[in-house]
């Protein structure tokens, strides 16, 4: 039997017998007696009534669960008190309360007995609630019904000892006495169907409910080993035991079979058993509890790691040389992993340099890397990490692979014209023989001028050597020059160099780079191919590289202004020792060799042949003219500019050039790159005078020119911001009321005062004027305020309802006329002020100052403002018109109907 803690508490304080109870009338008072069989027998009550209710059974009743009791009436009430049969009587399981202790039946409805205070029952209507009609009454149909005798019998099902109440709250029968409680049904009060009568609940003798002294502790072994768990648990009776088991991360909870013992030993346990949590639940006639959970913790048997080697190998040596500084292959870094199962990573290493990684795949790994810090002979050492470092152990290369790596970089720097003093070179003539492979064996070069302005002498029959050896004549280049010396030549022209049917070099636009100190180098487009069918098809570029490099050249100029050279290129000491053959460092640039078939790459360099002696290249003659003319340079560019519109903006510039540069400025809309010649913009300085908005976001350049060349400098920016109008110094002048009379009210209107702010119209003709604005009726000064292009000026500030005026000053302190307008009140504050402030000025500020709103006249703002007198010339203030008696009666007379409107329009 499961109970809550405070019930048990209350059991094992004391033990309840089994009562008698009379129920109680709203007069009687309960009295208890020694328990009969089973049910409760009432007395009479105190004021006479018989009124009984037997309850069957009154005590024992299940604690686990409902209960049906049967209840026998007698002597009930069988009308309300007003005599009518409508309702009947409640019957309903619960609690009471007395309001006067003194009065046991003051819980009763009929003794202003409050539910949910003075008594309180189980919710659930239908289930543990329900009714007894009285005699003849149909108020809920398939219920008991009383008879003439106000007797009855009925059947009401309760809940167990533990139940909420209808208003709210636990009822524990063990703590509280409950019984049944009969009240009048539908809301109806009458003492004569009011009884409770108690009822008690079996009392069990729970012994102790199990508890652990000792929870199981968690474990950890490794897998195949068994783990035991143990348990110490205390109650009465001895509890049962039941072990149970949650895998790893869940929280489902399952029987372990066959174990009910206070110690559980789980045999050899795998990987699987890992993470998984043990726990025991101890169960006896008083209780149950479950344990705390302990987990089973199983670590993988240790497996010794196998020693693993790791070796780089050499170049495979099919393509020597296959490795270039800052190029990817074509060879291969190759290494060996030994055992030959080890699966993991190879990474390649030059010193500290990374060179790439590889997965190892049947104990070998390659990777093809552009990441060599330099050329020469460089030592490779390699590491190998293990996918799985439980079964193989890393390694490292005890001794280095050799691979002999080129590097492609010219032996002579970057050679580039500058931008200060340059010069134009013209006329200019190359004589160049490119190469000029030659031996015994009959192996030479074909040559022949391609397209461009290019020639070649023609064959000479007979003489081969003659033939592989003339040289390519590049006519009618062109460059520059700076005032340093560096001189850059270009040529137009392809010369095409072959041998026999497999080789073909094409060689494009040559430029030639030379430095002061005699330097330089020639770079042409490369193209061409090698193809010997089943033996290999390489094509090259097209591709810009340097197939010449001197050094000591020695440029003299002749009387006629032409300057020329004559120089024998780089051939010893091009490449590093054992680049392309042991013991030998002369070649071609190795940019260039780098890029040939190896088969025929032998060539281009030092091979230990017989042809040795003339592969060496022939000498450059260049020849060309210098412009001692200086193109234009800019040695300051114009500066961006910022000014407020009607300022002047000025640019400059500082040019060089010999001549001295024409210059010419130029300008390109904001947002546009179209430029277009500024008129009469020819000196160093540009100024743009009384800038407007429309010039912001312009942009200005300048294009200088002489014979030598053209140049345009950087743009600047011409950014223009609106002029700001600063009010005038000091405050304006605040006029007196006596100035403010009809002579001085000028051409000023009042528009509106909305959400604090109030606008005054002073004529389109003050446009951009400042204008004093000063509010009465005490005076205020609003300082000084700007006139806007449509005429009007405006000011924050804070009005009372009712009557204001507003006067307008000038610099000059000059009164420039004034307005009165009506702030109204709580209403909505009108529409427009009134139609037009009336005819005659203001005899009521217009027909009543709009629906709720202020008239607004010049002269007047409704029948609380002084009406305005006549001119001295006789005239109406506002019509002009002379006046008379006539007149005055008018005036009169619509002063008087503008009361009556005001009149009616307020009835």
């Amino acid at each position: 039997m499961k109970r809550s803690p405070r019930s048990r508490d209350v059991l094992r304080r004391s033990r309840r017998a089994a009562v008698v109870a009379t129920a109680v009338s709203a007069l009687g008072v309960a009295t208890l007696a020694p328990a009969a069989a089973e049910q409760t027998q009432a007395v009479p009550l105190s004021n006479g009534a018989e009124r009984t209710l037997t309850v069957t059974p009154d005590a024992g009743l299940n604690t686990d669960g409902e209960s049906t009791l049967t209840l026998d009436g007698s002597g009930f009430a069988t009308t309300t008190p007003s005599g009518s049969s409508f309702g009947g009587a409640y019957l309903l399981f619960g609690v009471v309360t007395p309001k006067d202790p003194a009065d046991p039946d003051s819980w009763g409805p009929s003794k202003r007995g409050v539910a949910g205070v003075n008594y309180k029952y189980a919710a659930g209507a239908g289930v543990y609630q329900s009714m007894v009609n009285y005699p003849g009454s149909t108020t809920q149909p398939g219920v008991p019904t009383m008879d003439a005798n106000g007797d009855f019998q009925a059947e009401l099902v309760i809940p167990g000892p533990l139940f909420e109440a209808q208003a709210g709250g636990e009822i524990d029968c063990f703590v509280e006495q409950c019984g049944v409680i009969t009240i009048g049904a539908h809301g109806q009060v009458n003492e004569g169907v009011e009884t409770f009568t108690p009822v008690s609940f079996e009392e069990v003798d729970e012994g102790v409910a199990p508890s652990f002294t000792t929870d199981p502790v968690s474990v950890s072994v490794v897998e195949g080993e068994s783990a035991s768990f143990e348990v110490e648990v205390a109650g009465d009776p001895v509890p049962e035991l039941q072990w149970q088991r949650a895998a790893a991360g869940s929280d489902e909870w399952s029987d372990v079979a066959d174990a009910t013992g206070s110690e559980l030993t789980v045999a050899e346990t795998t990987l699987a058993d890992d993470g998984a949590r043990f726990r025991v639940v101890a169960t006896n006639s008083a209780g149950e509890v479950t344990s705390a959970a302990a987990t089973l913790t199983v670590t993988e048997a240790a497996v010794v790691a196998e020693p693993t080697t790791v070796r780089v190998l050499g170049p495979d040596g099919s393509d020597f040389p296959g490795f270039f500084v800052g190029r990817a292959g074509p060879g291969e870094l190759r290494a060996s992993v030994t055992p030959q199962d080890a699966a993991g990573v190879v990474e390649f290493f030059d010193g500290d340099t990374s060179l790439g990684r590889a997965e190892v795949e049947d104990g070998a790994a390659s990777v093809v890397t552009d990441a060599w810090p330099a050329g020469g002979e460089r030592s490779v050492t390699a590491t190998f990490t293990p996918d799985d470092a439980e079964a193989f152990e890393p390694s490292e290369t005890t001794s280095a692979g050799r691979y002999q790596v080129v590097d492609p970089k010219r032996v002579i720097d970057d050679i580039v014209v500058g931008d200060e003093g340059v010069r134009q070179v013209g006329s200019a003539s190359l004589d160049w023989s490119i190469a000029n492979m030659y031996n015994s064996f009959g192996y030479w070069f074909d040559k022949q001028a391609i397209s461009g302005n290019v020639t070649v002498p023609d064959l000479v029959e007979g003489d081969p050597l003659y033939n592989t050896q003339r040289k390519f004549t590049f006519s009618e280049g062109s460059g520059s020059q700076d005032a340093a010396g560096n001189t850059v030549i270009s040529f137009e022209g392809t010369a095409r160099v072959t041998s026999g049917a497999a080789n073909q070099w094409n060689f494009t636009d040559p430029q030639v780079h030379i430095s002061p100190e005699g330097e330089g180098y020639v770079t042409a487009e490369f193209s061409g191919y090698f193809r010997i069918e089943g033996m290999a098809e390489y094509d090259y570029g097209p591709v810009r590289v340097t197939v010449a490099t001197f050094r000591d050249a020695e440029v003299t100029t002749d009387e006629d202004g032409v300057s020329s050279l004559t120089v024998d290129p780089i051939w010893e000491g091009q490449a590093d020792e054992g680049t392309w053959m042991t013991g030998s460092t002369a070649s071609f640039p190795n940019e260039f060799t780098s890029l040939l078939y190896s088969g025929i790459r032998s060539f281009f360099y030092q091979s230990g042949s017989s042809a040795d002696s003339y592969k060496k290249p022939l000498p450059i003659t260049l020849g060309y003219t210098v412009d001692t003319s200086v193109a234009p340079s800019f040695t300051t560019d114009p500066v961006s500019v910022s000014v407020v519109e009607g300022e002047s903006a000025s640019f400059e510039v500082e040019v060089a050039g010999d001549p001295v540069p024409e210059l010419q400025w130029q300008r390109a809309a904001a947002g546009s790159d179209e430029w277009s010649d500024v008129a009469d913009a020819t000196g160093s300085e540009l100024t743009v005078a009384e800038t407007t908005l429309a010039d912001d976001g312009a942009r200005f350049r300048v294009v200088a020119t002489n014979s030598a060349g053209e140049v345009t400098s950087a743009a600047a920016t011409l950014t223009v911001t609106e002029a700001v109008a600063q009010p005038p110094a000091g405050d304006p002048r605040v006029p007196g009321e006596d100035e403010l009379t009809d002579d001085t009210a000028g051409d000023v209107e009042f528009v509106s005062y909305e959400d604090g702010v109030l606008v005054m119209d002073v004529g389109e003709h003050l446009s951009g004027e400042w204008l004093g604005l000063t509010v009465f009726s005490d005076p205020q000064s609003l300082g000084w305020k700007l006139v806007s292009a449509d005429g009007r000026i405006s000011a924050e500030v804070e009005l009372d309802p009712g009557e204001h005026r507003a006067a307008v000053t000038d610099e000059d302190d000059a009164l420039v006329g004034w307005a009165a307008f009506t702030v109204p009140g709580d209403t909505d504050g009108g529409t427009d002020g009134g139609t037009d402030g009336g005819t005659d000025g203001g005899t009521d500020g217009g027909t009543d100052g709009g629906t709720d709103g202020a008239g607004s006249g010049n002269a007047g703002s409704g029948t609380d403002l002084d009406a305005p007198g006549p001119k001295a010339d006789g005239s109406l203030p506002t019509t002009g018109a002379a006046v008379g008696l006539a007149a005055i009666l008018a005036a009169m007379g619509a002063i008087a109907a503008g009361l009556m409107l005001r009149r009616r329009q307020s009835l």
